[in-house]
């Protein structure tokens, strides 16, 4: 939430020879990774967070036994004196007092990632240069690991089985990501960091199947003839917003669909067979897992969960993430609040019992300082199912209920309830 109020870019991005699975401590290495992605955030105000991994052991993705990894996150911040690098390890130091007065924290976060990445067998190290933004590069000794199972990717769409797609990104990192997983579908792609370098692919291939482009880029000078000429030539478009993104701008004759960033590539996958379910592609592509692509490609929401109970949050999550969903998750009813005043959602799963502030009081403050046309559906999450439950619930403006523990058909059922009837509504009225 922090870095869409910033409205900063966030990419990742795994080199080829990196094996799907390791065998290590998940806790540690997301520890050490939450720390410094928080540094970075907390310490960019504007630009772009990206983490890159990679091998450096030197073996081959499909080779077996120890492997050596590095991880580097960059950020585009303000960068660290050189004379005081050396310090930033050290507990309870940072580059100055200032910065604890500014940005807060308790200096121990990086001497931390020190200690977690030397027990797993490796080092880290920062290069900066104030005023131009750091990079914190550490590494970690594991082991390649081969699950049990792992998901096949769905069959290509046919259009794209002879025509490549344009990938249009400014951001070298996510350029490369998505040039990865297309050729690892077996997509071919036409790459561009500008939008001069689109408009001559586009000039010289008149196939383009099929484009993913950074919505932001379509808002400089030259994005406006870019769009015309995808509408003209009816191209189906992916549109990537920045975190906590939801209002576009876009030619209307244009055939997109929406997608936050960061990139996942489940969510990828769905965009691309929802482009191609259209009329006009129907039945050219071979019939794939309608579970899989889940309740998102139908009805793409932005969803916020509101609990503060952990177990809970992580079980509601996880079946938002089988429907196709990347909810953002809050702990009690005014993180709730600034949630919804920061940024816009579609829909808010609100718990009721919650200290210092309830669901009741947090649904009616919400309904108080939104603007009627940025207010969310609010479903209640509520552990009681009592006579005049669904009373209390609409008194306090909320627009539906469900019990907990919350089940996954209830949760579909109650998404569509309150979303199918809006959607045929707006379908309706133009």
């Amino acid at each position: 939430m922090q870095a869409a109020a910033k409205r900063l870019d966030l990419a990742y991005h795994l080199e080829d020879d990196v094996p799907a699975w390791i065998t290590g401590d998940v806790t540690r290495l997301r520890q050490i990774l939450v720390n410094l992605v928080n540094n970075a955030v907390k310490f960019t105000p504007s630009g772009a967070i990206s983490i890159l991994v990679r091998r450096i052991d030197g073996s081959s993705r499909a080779a077996e036994g120890p492997i050596e990894l590095e991880i580097t996150v960059s950020d585009t911040g303000i960068g660290i004196p050189p004379e005081r690098v050396d310090r930033l390890f050290k507990p309870f130091s940072q580059v100055d007092t200032s910065t604890t007065r500014k940005y807060g924290g308790t200096g121990l976060g990086l001497a931390i990632c020190h200690r977690l990445s030397t027990l797993m067998g490796g080092t880290v190290r920062v290069e900066s240069e104030l005023g131009q933004g750091s990079r914190f590069i550490f590494s970690i000794r594991s082991t390649v690991a081969h699950p049990l199972h792992e998901e096949p990717l769905p069959p290509v769409p046919k259009p794209l089985r002879s025509a490549p797609v344009l990938l249009i990104e400014d951001t070298e990192l996510n350029l490369l990501r998505l040039q990865a997983f297309f050729r690892q579908w077996g997509i071919a792609t036409l790459a561009a960091q500008d939008l001069a370098t689109a408009q001559t692919h586009l000039a010289g291939n008149e196939s383009v199947g099929m484009v993913v482009v950074d919505h932001d880029m379509l808002q400089e000078k030259q994005g406006v003839a870019l769009q015309t000429t995808l509408a003209k030539r009816a191209v189906p478009t992916i549109l990537f917003l920045a975190p906590g993104n939801s209002n576009v701008g876009t030619n209307p004759g244009l055939p997109a669909i929406t997608l936050n960033k960061p990139l996942k590539i489940s969510s990828l996958v769905r965009c691309v067979h929802s482009l191609f379910s259209s009329p006009e592609h129907r039945g050219s592509t071979p019939p794939i897992n309608l579970d899989r692509l889940a309740l998102a490609a139908e009805l793409p929401l932005s969803i916020l969960l509101v609990e503060d109970n952990m177990v809970n949050q992580k079980v509601a999550l996880r079946f938002l993430d089988r429907l196709g969903y990347r909810a953002d998750a809050v702990g009690n009813g005014i993180e709730a609040v600034d949630a919804v005043k920061t940024r816009d959602f579609d829909l808010v799963l609100m718990d009721l019992q919650m200290p210092e502030m309830d669901g009741f009081e947090a649904s009616r403050e919400i309904r108080r300082c939104i603007p009627e046309a940025r207010q969310p559906k609010i479903i209640a999450l509520t552990a009681n199912a009592l006579q005049g439950d669904r009373e209390h619930c609409l008194e306090a403006g909320m627009d539906d209920y469900i019990t907990k523990p919350v089940k996954l058909h209830e949760l579909t059922a109650v998404i569509r309830r309150q979303f199918e009837t809006s959607t045929k509504e707006t379908v309706t009225s133009k």
